[in-house]
C-alpha cells in the first residue's frame, strides 16, 4: 500500500499572515469599536437592570427566608405547648379515671356493706321468729291431741259440749296466729 500525500497539506503550514485586508482586521475593529460605542448604553441599562432584578430577588428571598424562620420558631413554639396541653390532659385524664375507680370502689363497698348488713339483720329477724313458730305449732298440735283424747274419752257428756269447745278452740287457734303474724 502506497501512502499519498496531498502537496497542498505538505506546502502549507503554521504562519502568520501580516496582510491587513486579507486578514479582515480592519472589520472586526470597526465592528468592535462601533458596538462598544453603540451598544454601551443599552448594554449598561440592561446589566444595571438585570443586576437590580437579582439584588431585588435576594432581597425578597431573605425576607421570605426570615418570615419563614419565625414561622418555623412559631410553630415549635406551639408544637411545645401543645406537647404540654397533651401532658396535662392525660395527667388530668389518670387522675380523673383513678378518682372514678375509687369512687365506684366506695359506692360498691357500700352497697355490699348495707346488703351484707341487711342479711344478717333479715337471719337474726328469722332466727328469732323460728323458735315461735315451732313453740306455736306445738301449741297447736298439742291442742288438737288434747281434743282427739278428749272425744275418745268423754262420750255422751262430750257430745253436747262439743259446740262450744270447738268454738274454743278455733277462737284459741285464731289468736295463736295472729300472735304469731304479730310477731
Amino acid at each position: 500500500m502506497e501512502i499519498i500525500i496531498h502537496p497542498i497539506l505538505i506546502a502549507t503550514g503554521f504562519g502568520l499572515n501580516t496582510d491587513i485586508l486579507e486578514t479582515n482586521l480592519i472589520n472586526q475593529l470597526i465592528l468592535g469599536a462601533g458596538l462598544f460605542f453603540l451598544g454601551r448604553d443599552f448594554l449598561t441599562t440592561a446589566l444595571e437592570k438585570r443586576g437590580n432584578e437579582i439584588q431585588t430577588n435576594i432581597e425578597d428571598s431573605e425576607k421570605r427566608l426570615k418570615t419563614a424562620s419565625a414561622r418555623l420558631a412559631e410553630a415549635k413554639k406551639e408544637a411545645d405547648q401543645i406537647g404540654l396541653v397533651i401532658k396535662e390532659i392525660q395527667t388530668r385524664s389518670k387522675k380523673t379515671q383513678s378518682e372514678l375507680l375509687s369512687a365506684n370502689y366506695q359506692q360498691a363497698k357500700a352497697k355490699v356493706e348495707q346488703m351484707l348488713s341487711k342479711l344478717k339483720s333479715d337471719m337474726a329477724n328469722n332466727e328469732r321468729q323460728f323458735p315461735n313458730e315451732i313453740k306455736q305449732a306445738i301449741y297447736t298440735q298439742a291442742l288438737e291431741e288434747c281434743v282427739k283424747i278428749s272425744k275418745a274419752n268423754s262420750g255422751a257428756f262430750f257430745l253436747s259440749y262439743k259446740d262450744t269447745q270447738d268454738n274454743n278452740i278455733s277462737r284459741t287457734l285464731k289468736y295463736i296466729q295472729k300472735t304469731r303474724k304479730a310477731e
